[in-house]
């Protein structure tokens, strides 16, 4: 059920395991991964705790509670689940995945970037550990490797919406003109609006970034738009505010451009 995106339904029969089977941890697992899947990261909390509770030595259940505190912003506390998942089961790439993000959203980018090229030693084809570590390697201004890292993600899984996106912004905004493309910068934007239907408004953004970057103004002044709209109707004020900029930008028929930022 999950496989065909039926969470709901899905939800259902974990709990019906649960009532079945009350201390297995499997069951535990799977709801709580289902509830975060679904948006109930605080049900999901509940759960695994619930589920560490009986078996406090599933690698799973950490995971699956540490997935969930990251979705509420409790990134150290998600980060210390990780890294007792980790010693518990060094063999499993996922976690260390996972943990380059709590410590990303830390700013503890170093740390970050060890645990994530471990993953990548522990399973080579994983194609988000490849993409987290270019994210981490291009907030340290290492463009050149971060454009590497998700070029070998998008080889091992071209439909990485989110691979697709952060590409296509240092292809369409980079400060530096070595690595801006404006033609490839929207066929990556265009695929990634594609791949999620053109409603999440950080892609659409890029989108507009990557438009301007290869003079097709009009277009850009669309997508940013769009974009903008699909942020304030989310909550993401943030988000709208800089499409707002991006939009007086492409009015002006001006690219955006990203700072310069030294390497670390």
């Amino acid at each position: 059920l999950e496989q065909q995106h039926q969470i709901a339904e899905a939800v259902a029969h974990a709990r019906r395991a649960l009532d079945l089977a009350p201390g297995n941890d499997r069951a535990y697992e799977e709801l709580a991964s289902l509830l975060g899947t679904e948006g109930r990261a605080g049900e999901a909390v509940e759960v695994a705790r619930d589920g560490l509770a009986i078996s406090p030595l599933s690698p799973d259940l950490r995971y699956a509670l540490a997935a969930a505190l990251l979705t509420q912003g409790e990134a150290a506390e998600s980060a210390t689940q990780l890294q007792l998942a980790c010693a518990i089961k060094p063999e499993w790439a996922q976690p260390r995945v996972l943990l380059g993000a709590a410590l990303t959203s830390q700013g503890k980018l170093s740390e970050a970037t060890e645990e994530l090229r471990e993953a990548i030693r522990l399973a080579p084809a994983n194609a988000d550990a490849h993409s987290q570590l270019a994210a981490v390697l291009a907030a340290q201004g290492r463009t050149a490797e971060a454009v590497s890292e998700y070029s070998e993600a998008l080889r091992l899984q071209p439909g990485l919406a989110s691979a697709l996106n952060n590409l296509a912004w240092i292809r369409a905004a980079s400060a530096q003109s070595e690595f801006r493309n404006g033609p490839e910068a929207v066929r990556l934007a265009e695929r990634a609006c594609q791949l999620t239907g053109s409603r999440e408004a950080m892609m659409v953004g890029t989108l507009g970034a990557a438009y301007a970057e290869a003079g097709r103004f009009d277009e850009a002044l669309a997508s940013a738009g769009k974009a903008r709209d699909l942020a304030l109707a989310a909550g993401q004020q943030q988000l709208a505010d800089k499409n707002q900029k991006l939009l007086e930008l492409f009015k002006a028929r001006r690219p955006y451009r990203e700072p310069e930022q030294p390497a670390q």
